[in-house]
């Protein structure tokens, strides 16, 4: 088992959306960011054909319900999923 990863926890992720306006992604979300902070953005294409509006809804709703999962201590380490799945495998 390589360094650190014996407690290693993932991290919580946000998802926003952002409007276009004016050629400028307008964010309306509050922030604990220091001003300045850079924050990567990655464009998701609501036209290459992977997810209808039905799909990311429920994309959408399952985010949210693991969101609450963290929240609320229950989740694995990266140690206990892939022994889990080693289990399975067998």
């Amino acid at each position: 088992m390589a360094s650190g990863t014996k407690n290693a926890r993932i991290h919580e992720v946000k998802l926003f959306e952002a409007r276009v306006v004016g050629g400028r992604l307008i964010l309306n979300a509050p922030s604990a960011l220091p001003e300045g902070t850079i924050v990567p953005l990655m464009i998701a294409d609501p036209d290459d054909g992977e997810l209808d509006e039905e799909e990311r809804s429920k994309l959408k709703a399952s985010l949210k319900r693991a969101r609450a999962d963290f929240r609320a201590g229950r989740v694995h380490t990266a140690a206990q999923v892939i022994k889990g799945r080693r289990r399975v495998a067998r």
